[in-house]
């Protein structure tokens, strides 16, 4: 200190107090720092502290680099007692807990530990917060939160991870990953075995698949299932109303559809039609459509009746359709299927009975004449 005698240590002399002001802000030197006494708030730069210890103290660092990074090397970083960030050279910690699970003996680089909001067992803690703003605004609420728990609250026996986001003003769960991996989104438990739960309370739709692919070949919704049963073992698609108690709608491991009132049909409003015209007859070509009974070669025990598609196109070759045979990946097996549809029969049998009916009744005047 220019004009001013020091030695810090072993001291030989001292500064006269007619040297400092009032407050104790004459700038003393240690190597190339400038410290203030008293009130003054002193910045360090360059300075190595070797086992300090910090207590009751508020410690802001800052700078080190360019770009304001901060390098901290030891063994062990330790702020206060208990700790709040604890470093052993390898792994990171936040929180106060170093001996329980996720302490200072965890295997993962970086662990964050904090008690529980709440005994309740689903609502959990707040780990961590995520706060995004416009440049110029500030956020005081965070945008989201990493939360996480245990089942039961007072136990550590089972863990969730859940992800909450500000709702107009509150940070509201958006889903979580309970302790068997299942993802629940609108609520905190399963309804029954599920590995995926959807709940809404709302009115709008729990799901929405949309494939916006202009050229999609590819399902947009695959139901897989590795048992091979035709017995009603199991249902790839259950429609189950809550309010009735009741399954509405069922499709069976056979394939076959059953639904609660036996109805089926197709949109059939006079505003989505034009061209129309009485249909041709129908008798005579349904007097040359083969019925077959057969049994699949998937399932031998199954007697079945009806028709083959190859059979019945050489009569009605609209009622036939072909799809390109693929894996479970979507990849072309360089194969075709043929399927009927079916449900055409009933129009076809209506004009039939029509048909006869006319031929009765032509009959019936012949006879009565």
């Amino acid at each position: 200190m220019s004009g001013v005698p020091n030695v810090f240590g072993s001291a030989t002399s001292s500064i006269p107090l007619s040297q400092l002001d009032v407050n104790f802000n004459t700038p003393l030197y240690i190597g190339n720092t400038s410290v203030g006494l008293g009130n003054t708030v002193t910045s360090f730069g360059n300075v190595t502290l070797v086992n300090p210890t910090l207590t009751n103290a508020n410690v802001s660092i800052s700078g080190g680099t360019d770009n304001g990074v901060v390098y901290i090397n030891s063994s062990n970083v330790a702020v206060a007692n208990p700790s709040v960030l604890y470093f052993n050279g390898t792994n990171l910690q936040v929180g106060n807990n170093t001996s329980s699970v996720g302490g200072a003996g965890t295997s993962a680089w970086l662990s964050v530990n904090k008690p529980i909001d709440s005994t309740s067992g689903t609502a959990g803690t707040r780990m961590i917060d995520l706060y995004a703003y416009y440049p110029g605004f500030t956020n005081s609420s965070p945008s989201a939160s990493i939360v996480a728990g245990v089942y039961p609250a007072i136990s550590t026996a089972d863990g969730f991870l859940a992800f909450s986001t500000l709702n107009a003003g509150t940070l509201t769960e958006a889903g979580r990953f309970d302790y068997s991996g299942n993802l629940l989104v609108g609520t905190t438990s399963q309804t029954s075995f599920e590995k995926l739960s959807v709940s809404q309370s709302g009115n709008g739709q729990a799901a929405l698949f949309n494939a916006t692919n202009a050229s999609q070949t590819q399902p947009i919704l695959a139901l897989y299932a590795a048992r091979n049963t035709t017995n009603n073992s199991f249902y790839f698609l259950q429609c189950y109303n809550t309010g009735a108690s009741a399954n509405k709608l069922l499709i069976a491991d056979s394939g076959n559809v059953t639904n609660a009132n036996n109805s089926y049909g197709a949109i059939s409003d006079v505003k989505l039609k034009e061209n129309i015209v009485d249909a041709t007859p129908k008798l005579a070509d349904l007097l040359k459509v083969q019925v077959r009974n057969y049994n699949l070669k998937s399932d031998s025990t199954n007697k079945q009746l009806g028709v083959v598609a190859q059979e019945l196109e050489t009569v009605f070759p609209a009622m036939v359709e072909e799809t390109i045979d693929t894996d479970k990946d979507g990849k072309d097996l360089g194969t075709t299927t043929k399927s009927v549809k079916y449900s055409v029969f009933v129009p076809m049998l209506i004009k039939a009975i029509q048909e006869l009916s006319a031929e009765v009744a032509a009959l019936k005047a012949k006879v009565g004449a």
